[in-house]
């Protein structure tokens, strides 16, 4: 797909790419896989993307609606005044009628603070929504699997920002500080020595036809906000006697 036809795509046609990629990583070889799940990453993403801002120029309008719904109050009760100054000029048989308009400008006055109530309201919500948003654009995202043949942990950064690997523990062993801080960029991948899963496996093994590890990442966010990752490999030996593991992030944490 070039550029232009990448601008011009509708959603349907997004997600009918992102639907093929995934369905072509099925049972693909790891080189072929990755690409396409990354690419229907991207997909998905240009998706949320559209559909936010949609959202946003939808709450827009409906600002300036409210605003200019406010303004036109305004207008009406100062024409009120005005007019309730003119009459009290007039004969005395019109004071009656101006009690009247002071009555009706109370009354638009009352409505004028419950509108801006409701806009104080509508701008709390349109915070809490920011908020929400940027919750979710720095919120650590990431696929971790282990790749016995390379004997290598690989983690793929599926989240909106950079984030920064610092620290990994594999079961009960020790944590091990990263001695270099992994700066790993959206849409990208870092893989690292598992030579400590694949011992634990090895020992494990020998004495069960499966074997379930605990898997640690200690990251941080673009944000600055600590993050832990807490995985799970299954490892089992095929027929041929090959090790061959399972992975699953079961959680992403923040840490105080």
């Amino acid at each position: 797909m070039t550029f232009e036809e990448f601008e011009n795509a509708t959603d349907v046609e997004l997600r009918r790419a992102a639907k093929e990629d995934f369905d072509g990583a099925q049972g693909a070889t790891w080189p072929v896989k990755v690409p396409l799940l990354l690419r229907a990453q991207f997909h998905m993403v240009e998706m949320d993307r559209r559909h936010e801002a949609k959202i946003v120029r939808r709450d827009f309008r409906l600002e300036l609606i409210i605003i200019g719904l406010i303004g036109l109050e305004i207008i009406i009760g100062l024409a009120g005044i005005w007019l309730g100054f003119r009459e009290a000029n007039d004969q005395a048989r019109i004071l009656e009628r101006q009690a009247g308009i002071l009555r009706r400008l109370q009354d638009s006055s009352a409505a004028t603070a419950g509108t801006l109530t409701a806009m104080q309201s509508t701008s709390e919500a349109m915070n809490a929504a920011v908020q929400a948003q940027l919750n979710l654009t720095y919120r650590v995202s990431v696929i971790v699997t282990y790749e016995p043949g390379m004997k290598s942990v690989f983690v793929i950064n599926t989240g909106n920002t950079t984030i920064s690997l610092h620290a990994t523990k594999t079961d009960a062993l020790p944590v091990v500080p990263e001695k270099l801080v992994k700066f790993i960029p959206p849409g990208t991948q870092y893989y690292f020595s598992g030579l400590q899963v694949d011992g634990e496996f090895t020992k494990r093994l020998g004495k069960n036809p499966t074997a379930t590890l605990a898997f640690e990442l200690y990251m941080k966010g673009s944000d600055g906000q600590r993050y832990v990752v807490k995985c799970s490999f299954i490892g089992s030996h095929d027929q041929k006697g090959n090790l061959q593991v399972k992975s699953e992030v079961l959680s992403t944490t923040k840490l105080p």
